[in-house]
């Protein structure tokens, strides 16, 4: 049984991040379960409740999780449990074993989606032709997709929307943690679906952690803030990982990247400063390259300009 005290005192904004959400230093975000074009969702700190005034959905961390996910109460808990690395839950240890069974069995299926990666009509184009991704970084990384939801279906339940991009996420000897999918439909076409959706049981945390075995003490890194990133800098030769929240990072993870020369281009909103400062924290060698004005990420920039005329290192 969860502590669903403890769960309700974690930020709900923490949260929001880590399912992918933008937040704004308004405190405010695109609402994810309608087409919304301005943030219309607000965030109250402290209460730690969410609420949009266009669709009028509200709620907690755990309706966020669990709407944003569609998955159940307690699958929703046990995401939110993991995600923050924290210890609330009171479980009896053969309970705990059955779980920990459960998401090796979820990831044995995943791993036979996909086994034999394929890009549709939809990813060809989000890839290559709006983000100038290098296809070599597509294929490295496994990256597939779905047409339709019927092959990610197990247990009664779709792990994904259809038509979606399939994004392994590996720990650094390639073991699969989990696969986030990014729905590739129109705004109109989305009826309430969330942009990213995981299966339940997922464990996330850094994003392309196997890039560190090819790496020496001294090497640089650069850390993105979120996939696609990751794939431009990857694009742009640069050895990379993605990190959505310095709260995600565990301690073992952090002494993995403390011998590396760090470099982070941190997207251009308040959010991003926050996510460097905790990073420059953590790690302390972190350089700073700021983006020019106006562009909101690397990825934009990427797809936009040649990478040399636009960073600034601080």
């Amino acid at each position: 049984m969860y502590d669903l005290e403890e769960i309700k005192k974690i930020e709900i904004e923490d949260v929001a991040r880590k399912l992918g959400m933008k937040v704004d230093k308004g405190h405010t975000a695109l609402c994810p379960f309608h087409a919304d074009i301005v943030p219309s969702l607000h965030f109250n700190k402290d209460k730690q409740h969410w609420k949009c005034y266009a669709c009028s959905k509200k709620g907690d961390q755990i309706t966020l999780v669990k709407e944003y996910l569609g998955i159940s109460f307690n699958a929703a808990c046990e995401w939110i449990v993991t995600n923050e690395g924290i210890d609330c839950c009171e479980q009896k240890p053969e309970k705990t074993q059955r779980r920990s069974s459960t998401c090796e069995m979820d990831c044995d299926y995943l791993e036979w989606i996909l086994e034999k990666p394929r890009l549709n009509e939809k990813a060809t184009r989000f890839l290559f032709e709006e983000r100038h991704i290098d296809p070599k970084v597509v294929e490295c990384l496994g990256l597939t997709s779905i047409d339709n939801p019927l092959p990610c279906r197990r247990d009664g339940c779709n792990f994904y929307d259809a038509p979606s991009l399939l994004i392994p996420y590996r720990d650094i000897d390639g073991r699969l943690m989990s696969v986030q999918g990014r729905w590739l439909g129109s705004r109109e076409e989305a009826e309430g679906r969330p942009r990213f959706r995981y299966p339940p049981g997922s464990k996330l945390g850094m994003y392309n952690m196997q890039v560190l075995r090819q790496l020496k003490d001294g090497d640089e890194l650069w850390i993105a803030e979120g996939p696609s990133d990751c794939w431009a800098m990857l694009s742009a030769g640069h050895a990379a990982i993605a990190v959505p929240s310095a709260t995600l990072l565990m301690e073992r993870e952090v002494e993995l990247l403390r011998g590396f020369q760090i470099h982070m281009v941190p997207d251009n909103d308040a959010p991003g400063r926050q996510l460097f400062a905790k990073i420059k924290e953590l790690l302390p060698q972190t350089v700073l390259h700021e983006l020019p004005e106006g562009v909101k990420d690397f990825g934009e920039m990427w797809k936009g300009m040649n990478e040399s005329q636009g960073l600034v290192q601080k």
